[in-house]
């Protein structure tokens, strides 16, 4: 078949949507399929782009484009390469930075082949439906629904993917089917037989089995209260005679912050290694080398997150501690392994973790689950 993916920017490595379709779209080309990306509100470039990008046709739009031209250039591409399917990537704040997706309903409208079957991942929801919300977040909520529930009326996607169970929660009680289709890692898994060099970073003289190596990945939720993790970290650093080394690898970004806090707050009692972006084998690498993956995610959501992803592809199990958010009638009824609760593991020793999990490839079992939504 011949697949057009719909998605707002395409920059390989800064934009985790993006990332996420350029690696879906690679495994749907090695299943045999056709692909091409059409971005519609590209941040990163300045001008339309429009090219061959590992074997896709692709078609990226800058922001500053208006409506009308956004309107004739994206019909144009969307005519020319003529999909048998169109896979909305929906990201609603890749739109808007109150992610009110009034533009993208207007443009799908003129853009939109009678010919093409529509698919719809959400990758992002309404907002202000959580617990103890505030009135703001509440209203920005109800618009951004309004225009999510008028694009599934009026366009009538044959089926619904959505990157969370709380999100396949909040559709359904609105009526709307959909499948769960977590996110895979954003890095590529990488076969190695390379060891990461911690003794650059932590000294000769600290021995690898008297010390616990844990890692957070990217960005890092700048409103996360990272308090109770680290009361508990250093409660086992003290309990298990185990040094405590704590690594940053990746783009901090709006994390960066709360990484001076936390690493100024701690560093009499723990270690602290910024490593800052490396390659994605060099990451694997860390990853293997560590015991545990750290995240300040919201714990409602964290099946969207690339970076968790990659560090369970790795073999790590990912200590989560947000669970600040919570959504009214929504219970989850957790079986994975890979992922441990902070409240639920505080009471015991973090040494009753260790044991590392199979590499995984998450990518793989998304990837085809995702093509056989359209064999159905």
């Amino acid at each position: 078949m011949r697949l057009l993916f719909i998605t707002s920017a395409y920059e390989p490595g800064r934009d985790g949507v993006g990332d996420y379709v350029r690696r879906l779209g690679e495994k749907c080309q090695m299943a045999g399929h056709e692909c091409a990306v059409l971005a519609l509100n590209d941040k990163f470039v300045s001008q339309k782009i429009e090219t061959d990008s590992q074997g896709f046709q692709l078609m990226r739009l800058p922001v500053s484009t208006n409506r009308a031209q956004k309107n004739t250039a994206a019909k144009e591409f969307v005519d020319f390469f003529r999909p048998d399917w169109i896979s909305l990537q929906f990201v609603s704040y890749g739109y808007d930075k109150n992610g009110i997706t009034s533009d993208l309903y207007f443009i799908l409208k003129k853009v939109l082949p009678f010919s093409a079957i529509l698919q719809v991942t959400f990758h992002e929801l309404w907002i202000g439906t959580e617990k103890g919300h505030q009135l703001k977040p509440f209203l920005i909520g109800q618009a951004q629904k309004f225009f999510i529930m008028r694009i599934l009326k009026k366009f009538k996607p044959k089926f619904v993917c959505a990157t969370t169970e709380v999100f396949c929660f909040m559709l359904s009680q609105n009526g709307i089917k959909s499948h769960f289709l977590p996110t895979f890692s954003n890095i590529q898994k990488i076969g190695n037989t390379s060891k990461f060099d911690y003794q650059s970073f932590v000294g000769k003289t600290l021995p690898r089995e008297e010390a616990l190596f844990l890692v957070f990945f990217g960005s890092i939720n700048p409103n996360w209260n990272h308090r109770p993790l680290f009361e508990y970290l250093l409660a086992q650093q003290q309990k298990t005679g185990k040094k405590i080394v704590i690594f940053s690898v990746g783009v901090l970004g709006k994390g960066e912050g709360i990484w001076e806090e936390i690493s100024n707050a701690n560093s009499n009692n723990l270690t602290f290694v910024k490593l800052g972006p490396k390659t994605d084998e060099e990451i694997a690498v860390l990853f293997k080398e560590c015991d545990f993956g750290l995240t300040g995610y919201p714990e409602i959501v964290y099946e969207k997150s690339g970076a968790i992803a990659a560090m369970i592809d790795n073999g790590l199990k990912v200590i989560l501690s947000n669970n600040t958010v919570q959504q009214p009638g929504f219970q989850r009824k957790l079986n994975d392994p890979s992922i441990l609760i902070l409240d639920e593991i505080s009471q015991n020793s973090i040494v009753d973790y260790m044991a590392k999990m199979e590499p995984n490839d998450l990518l793989m079992k998304v990837s085809e689950e995702f093509l056989t939504q359209f064999e159905k």
